[in-house]
This record gives C-alpha cells, structure tokens and sequence, in this order.
C-alpha cells in the first residue's frame, strides 16, 4: 500500500502477488485480503476495471472467510467456557461433600485438635498452591529468556534484537528523528579458538559483552547476530555521536586484560557505522551499508571504526575475518 501511494504500481503489484502466492491458511488470510484490494486500487488506476472488480471480489470472500475463522473461534471459545462452568460446578459439589465429611469427622474429635487439624491443612495447601504459581511463574520467566537472549553471552539474540529495533526504527522515522547502527565483528577471532580452545573463545566472546554493556545508554539494542559479530541498534543518536561511541567501544576492547582467561592474548574490534535516511523503508538497509563499512574497517587493517558514505562497493565473499 506504501508504494501504491507512491505511484510506483508496479513494486505494489509484485509485492502484492507475491503475497497471493501464500498457502490458504487461517494466518494468512488477512495479508492476502489486503494484497488483493492493492492489486484492486492498481487496477483501477490502470483503468482496468474488471480486473479490479475481481481483486475486490476476491477481497471480499477473504473477509468472509475470516469472519467465519473468527465465529469458529468465538464457538470455540463459548464451548470451553461452557466446559469450565461445568467444571467449577463439579467441584463445587466435591467441595461440599468434603465439608460434610468433615463436619461429620469433627463430632468424633475434640474442639481444639480439629482446630487444629483444619489449620494445618490451609495453611499446607496455601503454602504448596504458592509454591506451584513460584515455580510456574519462574520457569515461564525463564524460557522467555531462553527464547530471547543468547544462550552463552546474555545479550538478545539476532531475531529478538532485530525486532525491537524494527519498533525502534519505526517510531524514529516517524517522528523524523535520527537513528544509527554499529555493526561489530572480533578481529581474526578463529586464531584464538586455534591457538587457545573454543573455551577460551567463549570467554572473550562474554568479556567482550561485559565490557560493551556497560557503556550502552538504556534506549540501545545491543544484539548477537551470529559467531563473533555483534550489533548496537542506536535510537535518538546521530552519525558523529555514533561514531564517537564506536571509537570509545573499540579503545576499552583493546584495553581488555585477557590473563584471566588463563592465556595472553590481545583481542581488537572492527566497526561499522551506518545512519538513517529519509528514504529508508525499513532496518535491513542500515544493516546493509553498516556491513559494507565494516567490511572497509576489514580491509583498511582491522581494529579501526569506519561510517558508511556513497562511494562504497558491495564486497566479495573473499572479505577478511
């Protein structure tokens, strides 16, 4: 619909096919409604009205179909409520019958020992029913972390930190402020798991992490695409800042003491820094130029930060590690 109103019919009727190409599934039945009444508004404008007329028609049995997708779900959702009415009837009843139980029980037993009796037993189930909402409610945070984060350094993850900056970049376009990238890759990272164990690679990976966040303001998106090459997601900050903090990360990586680790080693980092324009559409081109700066910062030597301009060339797969 972007490039509809763009006047560029023809990227809005590719990109609207290829959204008819989707399987008919239940999740796919918005989107596809969508690209048919696109492929209806080109159309029109082409002055192809039959064509149109039947993208709308199309469009309009999708509809149909979703809102009977939706009226299954709400049957669905009336007959497990229904199901859980009846549940909490039956147990009711239970509940009654232990009471009389135990009213019967209690003529046989002295005041106070019922007493307490009774009172151990709330308080035992009180104190098992928090135990059990504990431990659901710890492992829940737990697997969102997993699912989240990168499991060996802490930090999110490629598809969750792409995400969020997704978000942050959306709203920054919008609101016509600047937004930066860094793009991070461990100069020749394989010699040290060569020379010195894919553990003490491990702990460079999670020194190196450690060192960055702490220098990371609260709106940054610090993320682990893959191996040894990281990304900083950067709302609210403009090229010359960027590259300032960039230059700041790689000085405090050179200065990391690695005798810890139980070897000596000296680990560098190199750079790239890409910025927002009005043009851009989505995140993947800042990702984009960010790559191809830090594949400059590659071959002017490594351990250096360098910002994306015009006049750089796509790299070959001949690129330096």
């Amino acid at each position: 619909m972007t490039y509809f109103y763009l006047d560029r019919f023809q990227q809005a009727e590719f990109f609207a096919e290829k959204v008819n190409e989707l399987p008919l599934a239940p999740n796919n039945l918005l989107v596809k409604k969508r690209a048919n009444e696109a492929l209806s508004l080109v159309a029109g404008k082409r002055g192809q009205f039959d064509k149109a007329y039947q993208y709308q028609v199309v469009a309009n049995a999708l509809s149909l179909q979703i809102l009977n997708e939706q009226k299954v779900k709400e049957n669905a959702y009336q007959m497990a409520r229904f199901d859980s009415v009846e549940k909490n009837r039956e147990n009711t009843s239970l509940i009654q019958d232990h009471e009389l139980l135990m009213q019967q029980k209690d003529l046989f037993m002295k005041e106070k020992s019922s007493s307490i009796m009774f009172s151990t037993l709330l308080v035992g189930v009180s104190v098992g029913l928090l135990l059990l909402l504990i431990s659901a409610w710890m492992q829940r945070n737990q697997f969102m972390k997993q699912a989240q984060c990168d499991g060996l350094t802490g930090i999110f993850n490629r598809r969750t930190g792409q995400e969020l900056a997704e978000n942050e970049f959306i709203e920054a376009q919008t609101a016509r402020e600047p937004f930066c990238v860094l793009l991070m890759d461990l100069d020749l990272f394989k010699n040290i798991n060569d020379q010195f164990g894919h553990a003490t690679g491990d702990w460079a990976l999670k020194k190196f992490t450690a060192v960055i966040a702490a220098l990371l303001r609260p709106n940054d998106i610090f993320t682990r695409m893959g191996g040894e090459e990281f990304a900083i997601f950067m709302p609210k900050i403009d090229k010359l800042s960027a590259m300032e903090f960039a230059e700041r990360i790689r000085i405090e990586v050179s200065q990391i003491n690695t005798r810890y680790s139980g070897h000596e080693f000296t680990i560098t980092v190199s750079g790239g820094v890409s910025y927002a324009n009005k043009d851009d559409l989505s995140l993947d081109p800042l990702i984009q130029r960010a790559d191809l700066a830090l594949y400059r910062a590659k071959h002017n030597g490594r351990n250096c930060v360098v910002c994306y301009d015009n006049s750089f060339a796509p790299h070959t797969p001949s690129d330096p590690a």
